[in-house]
């Protein structure tokens, strides 16, 4: 098979065109189904664009490089159609969805009045109205991605190319206790439309849902569980205005 694009993004919502063997001609009462390698167990439904043409929405990949993608043009009953394409990192292949002002190291802070404007090509969805979603990695600091489920910020996003919201303003106190655990995460904003698998997203971003107080140290408590024994005492240091101690870890 052949594929157009071959590089795509990592955070998926692109198509795919792929041409087939012309011996495969798709017959018009059946389904054409895509398997993607970095989630086996998903299939998802193609689009048929000709006699032998189809289109399938790529997913997030947990590792960049060359992606296999089977494709089924009997329902999903087999998989005998195989191509290649290669996922490439946010650095080499900008995100379609910006952030205005964006600087990777400044926290989405949502439980802050902060103001975030997107931007974006309107022509790259035909919907009028869009989903606003944010996607989060549940472990930042894995090796591998692992990508949470995508949560709904703004259900209804006027395909006008830009929107600004508050970040406080658009979660529920509920959603911001979930994350009492896992204080600060990293994810990216994401534009769907709800007629179909595309969406476009934004570079990864740094986010919080707790306060920033408690937030910074919750991310060092396993240090202080594993504090080595037998060794000159740490230094714990009162950070001002700040409602917690930090743990300073050095050589001697």
């Amino acid at each position: 098979m052949s594929i157009e694009p071959y590089y795509v993004r990592e955070i998926g919502g692109e198509q795919l065109i792929i041409d087939l063997p012309c011996q495969t001609k798709v017959i018009d009462d059946t389904s054409v189904k895509c398997r993607f390698e970095s989630y086996p167990e998903n299939i998802v439904d193609g689009e048929r664009l000709g006699e032998n043409q189809i289109a399938c929405v790529t997913p997030v990949h947990i590792y960049l490089g060359i992606h296999q993608v089977y494709v089924s043009v009997d329902n999903g009953s087999s998989f005998d159609y195989v191509g290649r394409f290669y996922a490439e990192s946010e650095y080499i292949l900008e995100p379609h969805l910006v952030i205005e002002k964006f600087d990777s190291a400044i926290l989405q802070d949502f439980t802050t009045d902060m103001e975030i404007t997107l931007l974006w090509d309107k022509s790259m969805i035909s919907s009028k109205f869009l989903t606003l979603n944010l996607m989060m990695i549940i472990d930042p600091f894995s090796e591998l991605k692992s990508w949470d489920e995508s949560t709904v910020l703004i259900e209804k996003v006027e395909n006008n190319g830009k929107i600004s919201f508050k970040l406080s303003k658009v979660v529920t106190k509920e959603f911001r206790d979930g994350f009492d655990q896992v204080p600060i995460t990293t994810g990216t904003y994401q534009l769907t439309d709800p007629n179909s698998n595309k969406y476009i997203a934004g570079p990864i971003a740094i986010f919080t849902f707790s306060n920033i107080s408690f937030a910074i140290c919750k991310q060092f408590y396993p240090l202080l569980e594993k504090e080595p024994k037998g060794l000159i005492p740490p230094t714990l240091e009162l950070f001002p205005s700040r409602c917690c101690y930090m743990l300073q870890i050095g050589t001697y």
